[in-house]
């Protein structure tokens, strides 16, 4: 069998055709150069669709190219498959066809014949072929045919250049926002148990230890004493897969100077309270993928002696900032300021002659779970 590339005018029935019948005529068989077509024109076999003027059915039939010049053309079978199989013939897909109201559609490739059916049938139904609920839309554009026949393939889905219905799907969940929903944010300042709800893809948690308190003082006759600032507390923030988590884990939030945790997924550890003139150190964190270390408190400026002086100003933490160190104004003796936000370190206090002050209380912690469903 061989075939030629071959493209021709559409033409039309010249004598009526019922559904057993195996000789056909045409209306001419002239080319697009106005010459009559010969055997030559094509290979040994060549195809032939069939169609209504309403494009509401159709019938793939095989003829012998050799009597393409005759008065009558063989054919060779009838009311071929339509999923790309040109050797079975369906008999229910062997039509009747009137004469001068059916149009003849020839030519010998399949890519060509393929054309045809989707330029002329994209919203009509074949009768007696595909399911009354598929019709024959998207058939060329299919790039493979499909595994078992009998069952139609979805527009695009062994084309990577067209979405599959799954990636419209997506495309149509963004466009309306539900594919990237809200995500849900929840925010332990004291010690609790967090649990995983159904449907969660994954959780960021950010946790924050608690700030170091400012040192607290007592100046003797005379004497200004000034004590440092706390250090601020660590910071630690992960993202942590819905499989890694457990039902429930335990939220521990950390006062002044203490630990926050996040189960055993994430640890900021407190600042340290200062103790003296120098400030104390910023708390450390771990395992988690961002570590951040706090800020060390500053060191108070004391003299010892009846002369001004000040506190240590607390430190810095990722969600928080140090309180301030007090200074002394007129001989008077002032507390240290408190830690600010979360984590932030305690202020140094100052005393004047004989008098006690206390350091600023370092702030607590947090943990935040923002959940993405």
């Amino acid at each position: 069998m061989s075939l030629k590339y071959v493209s021709v005018p559409t033409k039309t029935l010249a004598r009526s055709l019922n559904s057993s019948g195996m000789v056909l005529r045409v209306s001419d068989i002239k080319g697009w150069n106005g010459l009559d077509l010969t055997a030559s024109n094509f290979g040994t076999i060549a195809y032939i669709v069939l169609r209504n003027a309403n494009n509401t059915a159709i019938e793939i039939i095989e003829i012998d190219a050799t009597t393409i010049a005759a008065g009558n053309i063989t054919i060779n079978k009838r009311g071929l498959k339509f999923e790309g199989d040109r050797t079975t013939e369906v008999a229910a897909n062997k039509l009747s066809w009137v004469q001068g109201s059916t149009l003849v559609d020839l030519g010998v490739d399949t890519p060509q014949m393929l054309q045809t059916l989707q330029e002329n049938f994209e919203a009509a139904v074949i009768a007696g072929g595909v399911p009354a609920t598929t019709s024959v839309l998207g058939l060329s554009r299919m790039s493979v045919a499909p595994v078992d026949p009998a069952v139609p393939i979805a527009l695009g889905e062994n084309d990577g250049r067209v979405p599959t219905a799954d990636e419209k799907a997506i495309l149509v969940a963004i466009e309306d926002g539900t594919y990237f929903p809200t995500p849900q944010v929840v925010t332990f300042t004291s010690s609790g148990t967090w649990t995983k709800d159904a449907g969660l893809k994954y959780v960021v948690v950010e946790v924050q230890g608690g700030g170091g308190n400012g040192d607290s003082v007592t100046a003797g006759d005379n004497v200004t004493s000034a004590g440092g600032g706390g250090g601020a507390g660590g910071y630690s923030k992960k993202l942590i897969l819905a499989s890694a988590l457990g039902a429930t884990e335990t939220v521990t939030v950390g006062a002044a100077a203490a630990a926050s945790s996040f189960g055993s997924l994430a640890t900021a550890n407190g600042g340290t309270t200062s103790t003296g003139v120098a400030g104390g150190d910023g708390g450390t964190a771990a395992i988690g993928d961002i570590n951040i270390q706090g800020g060390d408190g500053s060191p108070a400026i004391s003299t010892g002696g009846d002369r001004d002086g000040a506190g240590g100003s607390g430190g810095n933490s990722p969600l928080g900032f140090g309180g301030k160190g007090a200074q002394e104004v007129n001989n008077s003796s002032l507390n240290g300021g408190a830690g600010r936000g979360y984590g932030g370190g305690g202020g140094g206090a100052l005393a004047d002659d004989d008098t006690s002050a206390a350091g600023g209380a370092g702030a607590g912690g947090i943990v935040i779970v923002t959940e993405f469903y």
